[in-house]
C-alpha cells in the first residue's frame, strides 16, 4: 500500500461507523465528551497515528494497510472483542472487583458491546509485524471508568488489554525479547537520549514545513 500523505498531520477524523456506535451516553455524559458525541453521531472517531523517531514526514506503508484494514474490517473487530471481552477481560477484571451488573453488563451479542465499551479513540503504532502495524483501541469501560481500556491488535488478534499501552505484550509478540531489550537499553541511555534526537534542534520537514509531533516533544 502507498505511504498515507496526511499533510503533515497524525491525528485525523475517520468514518468508521460500526465502531462509533460504542457511544453509550453513560460514558460521555459530561460536558467534556460534547465533540466527542458529535463526531461520534457523525460516524466520525480520532486516528493517531505513531510517529517514529526519523525524519519521515508521513505514516509507514505498515501504518497505511492497517487504517485500510480497520475500515474494512469493523464487524469483524467488533466481534473479536465480543469474544475477549466475555473469555479474557470479564474473568480478569472481576478478580478483583465485585460482579455487579451495571460494572460487568451481560454481554450476548456485538450489540450489547456498548453497555461495557465507549470509544475514545484509535492509535496506529509503529511497530509492525507481517506487513501490518499494531492498533490500539481506546474505551471507556464499565469495569473500570476511572481509567478505561486499552485493548491492542494485530488484525483481528488481540495482543493485550489494560489502562495503556503494552509495549511489553507486542514486543514479545514480535518475536522480541523485551526484558534484554529494556537492560540494553538502560546500559546505553546516554547514547540512546542522543540517538533518540533529544538533543537536536529541530526543523520543520520540507515537504509540509511542519515539525512531527517528537520534534515537538
Amino acid at each position: 500500500m502507498e505511504i498515507l500523505e496526511l499533510n503533515g498531520e497524525w491525528s485525523i477524523q475517520v468514518e468508521l461507523p460500526l465502531l462509533a456506535k460504542l457511544s453509550n451516553e453513560k460514558f460521555f455524559r459530561y460536558a467534556g465528551y460534547k465533540s466527542h458525541v458529535a463526531n461520534l453521531e457523525k460516524g466520525l472517531i480520532t486516528v493517531d497515528f505513531v510517529d517514529e523517531r526519523n525524519e519521515n514526514p508521513d505514516p509507514s506503508s505498515e501504518q497505511a494497510s492497517t487504517l485500510k484494514f480497520i475500515i474494512d474490517n469493523q464487524q469483524k473487530i467488533l466481534e473479536s472483542i465480543l469474544v475477549g471481552l466475555k473469555s479474557k477481560i470479564y474473568p480478569r477484571y472481576l478478580e478483583f472487583s465485585d460482579p455487579d451488573e451495571y460494572q460487568f453488563p451481560p454481554i450476548n451479542g456485538v450489540d450489547d458491546l456498548e453497555l461495557a465499551l465507549g470509544i475514545r479513540s484509535v492509535m496506529i503504532s509503529a511497530a509492525y509485524k507481517e506487513d501490518a502495524a499494531y492498533y490500539d483501541l481506546n474505551f471507556s469501560f464499565s469495569g473500570d471508568m476511572e481509567h478505561g481500556i486499552v485493548i491492542t491488535m494485530h488484525h483481528l488478534r488481540m495482543i493485550s488489554f489494560g489502562s495503556d499501552h503494552n509495549g511489553k505484550a507486542v514486543m514479545t509478540d514480535m518475536g522480541q525479547d523485551y526484558d534484554k531489550w529494556l537492560a540494553e537499553y538502560n546500559d546505553n541511555y546516554e547514547k540512546n537520549i542522543k540517538d533518540r534526537g533529544y538533543q537536536k534542534y529541530h526543523t520543520p520537514s520540507p515537504k509540509y514545513g511542519k515539525l512531527k509531533p517528537w520534534q515537538k516533544d
